[in-house]
């Protein structure tokens, strides 16, 4: 995963996790006024270069996610 600010990192999802949940787990928050039920459409992301919704797309293996800028979302610090 890279964040708005260009860091990367690795993250592991659980079994039929959305990227959105996933992210939250690891203490990374999307802009998304509806929580994650897709009727704001702000938690946007690109997978493997290809635009989404975080919550409404289920996180796979080797899945690359790019956050973009206008998101404002830095990796927290383990």
């Amino acid at each position: 995963m890279t964040d708005s600010y260009g860091n990367e990192t690795f993250l592991e999802a659980e079994e039929n996790e959305s990227v959105y949940a996933m992210l939250l787990r690891h203490h990374i928050e999307l802009d998304s006024p509806c929580h994650g039920n897709g009727s704001c459409h702000k938690c946007r992301v690109t997978a493997d270069g290809v635009p989404a919704l975080a919550c409404a797309l289920k996180a796979k293996a080797g899945m690359s996610i790019q956050i973009p800028k206008m998101q404002g979302v830095r990796i927290p610090k383990r």
